[in-house]
């Protein structure tokens, strides 16, 4: 049975959008509001970004800033033109279900990024910067940095996506697990606060248990 790329790209993402944040998806919004507050409320933000802005973390997780952003659109992009030419129609699947989780959780970050309007911190170093960490603007903010990370969220998203998709394969289990892990360090000692990344940690949990839970299923039904 053939599909149009917008039909599979697109297939329940109303639901799937839904669902990422209501039902027990809305426990782990509440978890990132609520982690937030206690870092914050705490003065762990303002501790983490004094002993992290260095020299050396900023070479080791520079990369992360370019990575976390060519990612989620690069890899749905070659793992359809890998499946497409192989005919593996897996690799097909799991390219939708990566473009879906870069697109819900693009528009759910986007929105609380508008939302909180949160102050990023002093981009490479902590010598004569202000505490910030407290600042929220709410309804004046912008996409470009805030809370929560987009970066951390579309990693975390993708990577618990494939987690679902592939439960046998732990290559490609671990080694998800481990670039998410690095683009929401790299996040955290550069662009963001450390509950900016949290709190996107939550929300790519949160849409990835979804997307990743639907495309399974659509995959299992079609090969059988």
């Amino acid at each position: 049975m053939r599909f149009s790329i917008m039909h599979i790209l697109f297939f329940k993402l109303p639901r799937n959008f839904a669902r990422s944040l209501w039902s027990y998806s809305f426990f782990l919004h509440l978890c990132a509001i609520g982690f937030t507050y206690i870092l914050i409320s705490r003065g762990f933000d303002w501790f983490y970004f004094q002993h992290t802005r260095s020299v050396v973390f900023l070479w080791v997780f520079l990369p992360a800033i370019v990575i976390g952003y060519i990612v989620p659109f690069l890899s749905p992009l070659i793992l359809y033109i890998r499946g497409k030419s192989e005919r593996n129609f897996r690799k097909l699947n799991a390219a939708f279900a990566l473009g879906q989780a870069t697109i819900i959780s693009f528009l759910i970050f986007s929105f609380f990024k508008i939302i909180a309007g949160r102050a990023a911190p002093e981009l490479f170093h902590a010598i004569g910067a202000i505490d910030t960490s407290r600042e929220f603007n709410f309804l004046e903010g912008g996409l470009v940095s805030g809370w929560p990370s987009g970066h951390t969220a579309w990693a975390f998203a993708m990577a618990v996506t494939l987690w679902f998709l592939y439960p046998e394969s732990k290559k490609i289990r671990y080694f998800s697990i481990v670039y998410a892990i690095y683009i929401g360090l790299g996040m955290s000692v550069t662009f963001h606060w450390f509950s900016d990344v949290v709190a996107g940690i939550f929300i790519g949990l949160a849409v990835g248990v979804v997307v990743g839970k639907c495309f399974r299923n659509r995959y299992s039904q079609l090969k059988n």
